[in-house]
């Protein structure tokens, strides 16, 4: 089997992460992301570079990653495109978050200090440093929205 078959055969959640500098805020769809330390928490989160938010997270000191469930493919859609000139987080309700990072309503989250960043091609890997005792878990019994799972997005910007 190769590498490109298999990999696409694992199921991740997918996920929305979001950052902000004090300037400027920024979100956009991750698919590739792990735990990568359980003492201390730490996660990796493969940032696109060619995506605003890989902009913003150079110089933020922290980010906002928010699990998506089954019925966020909308959200998924929204946050996966990369039309600098739409603001994804225009109509939703979302928060300040940790390091002033946008939270949005309704979605179980966590959040970390940005520690090493790495280029690793066409991606960075942003290490985060997980905050324990910040985020929400009130969905974790719903199923999540498998990264590997297409959704359109010229739907979402046809309205």
């Amino acid at each position: 089997m190769c590498f490109d078959t298999l990999e696409r055969s694992i199921d991740r959640p997918a996920t929305v992460v979001t950052a902000a500098n004090g300037v400027e805020r920024s979100g956009c769809r991750v698919d590739l992301w792990s735990r990568c330390s359980s003492h201390p928490p730490r996660c990796v989160v493969m940032v696109p570079k060619l995506s605003h938010t890989f902009r913003v997270a150079r110089s933020a000191p922290t980010l906002v990653v928010h699990v998506l469930r089954e019925d966020d493919a909308e959200l998924a859609a929204r946050f996966g495109a990369v039309d600098e000139d739409v603001d994804p987080f225009a109509g939703l309700p979302w928060s300040i978050g940790p390091g002033g990072a946008p939270v949005l309503d309704g979605l179980d989250w966590f959040a970390g200090t940005v520690g090493q960043i790495l280029d690793v091609g066409d991606h960075v890997a942003v290490f985060i440093d997980v905050l324990t005792n910040v985020g929400s878990d009130r969905r974790a019994h719903e199923t999540p929205l498998p990264a590997r799972v297409e959704v359109p997005v010229a739907a979402v910007h046809a309205s």
